[in-house]
């Protein structure tokens, strides 16, 4: 699995995916069927992710889940690093 590092912490792609899944989807449910994965392990990669990063990249609410703005800047990123 590649790792891209952000300080010392180690991003994977997996974590840009199940971000920019999310992101697309509107909601963990929907990005983990999508996947194929379970909603929890999608959950732990995008926490992970914020964890890293040191914000929360996604809110959730009860009409869905929606980009933060440093979810929208991550993003954009990590586009460009799944599609490289």
């Amino acid at each position: 699995m590649s790792a891209i590092t952000l300080g010392q912490s180690p991003l994977t792609l997996a974590q840009l995916r199940a971000l920019i899944a999310v992101a697309d989807a509107g909601g963990f449910s929907e990005a983990a069927a999508e996947l194929n994965v379970s909603q929890s392990s999608l959950s732990e990669a995008v926490g992970k992710l914020e964890d890293v990063v040191g914000r929360p990249l996604l809110r959730r609410t009860p009409a869905g889940t929606v980009v933060t703005p440093a979810g929208e800047r991550v993003l954009s990123h990590a586009r460009q690093a799944v599609q490289a």
